[in-house]
Formats: C-alpha cells, sequence, structure tokens
C-alpha cells in the first residue's frame, strides 16, 4: 500500500543519514543531535519538564489524544508534521536572545509568520487545532505543535517519538521569524536557491549549498539534513502551497487506498506524490 512505500522511504533516508561517514567541513557540531541521543529509550508520550503540574500532564495527555482523532478523522497527518517542522525551523544558533532565535515557540500562529510563502496553506490546520488549544489551557502553542507532528507520524504507522514537554510561547507578533529562514524548493528566475532574508543568508547557486545554509544555521548536519528530507515521502506536494505537484494523479484523485489500514481515505483529494514517479 502507498502510505506503507512512504515509510519505507522515509525509513531508507534515514538509514542513508546514519551510514553517512562525513560531514560538510563548515558543518557545526549539533547541540540537538547530541541531545537526541540522551533521550530515554522506552516511550513515555508525556514526559514533564520540571515544574510542569499534574493538570499540566493530565491535559497533555488528554491534548493527545484529541490530536489521535483529528488524524483518524481529517487524515491530516501530513500537515501536522509540516506545521511542527516550520515552526521549529526558524531555529538560529548563533542568536541567544529568546525569542528573537526562533525555533518551537508558536510563533507561526501569528501574522505574518502564518502568511510567509513557504507556510502557505498552514493556516487551515493552525484553526484546527484551536478547539484543542481552548480546552486544554495549560498547553503552550508550541508544545501543541510539536505533539502534533509527532502524534502524526506514530498515527500513520510510523515510529513513537519521545517528546519532553513545557515549552513557553512566543508572546505576540514580535515574536515571529523573518521570512527567509526555510528552504526553497526550486530557484528563483535567476538559478539562485534561497535570498537575503531570514535571519542569516541561504543565497546559493546549488541546492545542496542552499539546505546547508538553512540547517547549519539551525546546528544540524549533512545526516540530520538527509534524515529530516527523507520527511517530504508523507503527504503529497500542492501548486498552493508548494508550488509544485499535479493537480491530481491516479493516486490521489480520491479512487486509490491511501491507508495502510484499508480504511477510506477522507482526506482532501488532489496533490501530487513527492517522489519522481508516483
Amino acid at each position: 500500500p502507498r502510505s506503507m512505500m512512504r515509510f519505507v522511504f522515509f525509513a531508507v533516508a534515514m538509514a542513508v543519514a546514519q551510514a553517512a561517514s562525513s560531514t560538510h567541513p563548515l558543518a557545526p557540531t549539533p547541540r540537538i543531535r547530541q541531545a537526541a541521543t540522551k533521550a530515554p529509550l522506552a516511550f513515555n508520550p508525556v514526559q514533564r519538564l520540571r515544574g510542569g503540574s499534574d493538570k499540566m500532564k493530565e491535559e497533555l495527555i488528554a491534548a493527545r489524544k484529541e490530536i489521535w482523532d483529528l488524524c483518524e478523522e481529517k487524515n491530516c497527518n501530513p500537515v501536522l508534521v509540516r506545521l511542527g517542522w516550520h515552526d521549529a525551523g526558524t531555529h538560529d544558533v548563533n542568536i541567544k536572545e529568546w525569542p528573537k532565535c526562533g525555533g518551537a515557540i508558536g510563533s507561526i500562529r501569528f501574522k505574518p509568520e502564518i502568511e510567509h510563502g513557504a507556510n502557505a496553506g498552514l493556516a487551515d490546520i493552525v484553526k484546527m487545532l484551536e478547539p484543542i488549544k481552548n480546552k486544554y489551557q495549560s498547553v503552550s502553542w508550541a508544545d501543541l505543535f510539536q505533539m502534533g507532528g509527532a502524534v502524526a507520524v506514530e498515527h500513520a504507522g510510523g515510529p513513537k517519538i519521545a517528546m519532553k514537554y513545557g515549552r513557553v510561547d512566543g508572546p505576540d507578533a514580535e515574536a515571529c521569524s523573518p521570512q527567509g529562514n526555510l528552504p526553497d524548493a526550486e530557484p528563483n528566475d535567476k538559478g539562485v536557491y534561497g535570498g537575503a532574508g531570514g535571519t542569516a543568508s541561504t543565497e546559493a547557486k546549488e541546492p545542496g549549498d542552499h539546505l546547508r545554509k538553512v540547517f547549519y544555521r539551525m546546528g544540524m548536519d549533512d545526516k540530520e539534513i538527509v534524515a529530516l528530507s527523507g520527511a517530504h515521502t508523507l503527504g503529497r506536494a500542492w501548486k498552493d502551497r508548494s508550488g509544485l505537484g499535479s493537480d491530481k494523479t491516479k493516486f490521489t484523485d480520491g479512487s486509490a487506498v491511501v491507508r495502510n489500514d484499508g480504511k477510506a481515505g477522507c482526506g482532501k483529494t488532489g496533490g501530487a506524490s513527492w517522489a519522481e514517479k508516483g
């Protein structure tokens, strides 16, 4: 089934990343990876940071269940992953002041960040999460967005992702990151990827150099770039979002089984696979 193939592709991307024997000479030593290697192996869907209340834990567990149900009802897994990534993907390790450093601070819920070109289509999923956020006030937007991505992967048949919660929300639109921090899917009319916008220039003529400028700014290395890029195999390309893809294919016109459990796909029809053939 097609949904299972997406995770095969994702697993291959992870394997390639783990097998890579060298990093680019300019790559930083990523603190993100160092922290990840210390994460507990046993999965606990809700791990409180110090100082979290019992009420917060209860609400996190309840919110997680409602996000699971939302995935079951709407098949919105891919856009939840994209939302979590785009909120976090503004991080700049060279900026030490919060919230100017960006990252998973929930600022994507505000204009102008939600209206950045790279975030096209994400306002809809933020609105879907609003009833959950309103019900569970002790859960921050930042935690909810990252929880959504983790739950979406698990619900779609991927691994269970251990998470720690307690992220603080950026308070208002002043916390929004500047446009230009996320990678481009295609070069501009001058054949250049990225630009001088964002917290640092991402401009490059080669796509690999562009990706390195984007992800090294976050503290990642080449292995992690490959692994994260594999997440595009979950979901489809939409012209009204990335600008790429077909209006529909034989797999996305509503006639094909898109869920590995055999249930009817109830998500939006249309769009195209990110793979060259599909």
